[in-house]
């Protein structure tokens, strides 16, 4: 697949979204491990009342990650597995089938981190000690991941023409 026109741009749009999804939800990790020494999926319990910036930041990035719309997350599948599917390669497909399960098994445990920010409660759980830095930083890639759902167009043809600069 990568050998294709299709499928280095559908790489390249795809590290574009990873790239933002990432930053978003290790900007919030950043400062619950470093600020907090929060480590452990149950620190993260009440997070929605505690900081609601990060704990948006981190849920937007999370279901970018499952690749559900409308984040760039489901875009950069979509095209990456679309472009494998489009070679009729049986390797790329089997390939497409392995990334397909292994998203919906990526939902049980980003559904977890979820579940702990915003439905289960926490009254004794301590202020979460974040810089408005940080959470701006986070509050920003988050943004970013909607965003790139939203412009895609530009994005993609824009991966397009660096894909043409690479194989040239």
């Amino acid at each position: 697949m990568a050998l294709t026109t299709s499928g280095v741009q559908s790489i390249l749009f795809y590290l574009f979204t990873y790239l933002f999804t990432n930053l978003a939800a290790f900007t919030v990790i950043v400062v619950m491990a470093d600020r907090n020494g929060i480590e452990e999926i149950s620190g993260y319990r009440d997070l929605g009342r505690r900081s609601p910036w990060l704990a948006l930041s981190m849920g937007i990035a999370l279901v970018s990650l499952i690749g559900v719309p409308p984040m760039a997350g489901f875009l950069g599948k979509w095209f990456l597995f679309a472009a494998a599917v489009r070679t009729e390669d049986p390797w790329c497909l089997a390939a497409v089938m392995v990334g397909l399960v292994n998203s919906l098994v990526s939902v049980y445990y980003y559904a977890r981190i979820i579940r702990a920010m915003y439905l289960e409660k926490d009254d004794d759980a301590p202020a979460v000690n974040a810089g408005p830095v940080m959470v701006g930083l986070a509050s920003i890639m988050a943004v970013a991941v909607v965003a790139i759902f939203i412009v895609v167009g530009p994005l993609y043809n824009w991966t397009g023409y660096l894909t043409g600069r690479l194989l040239n």
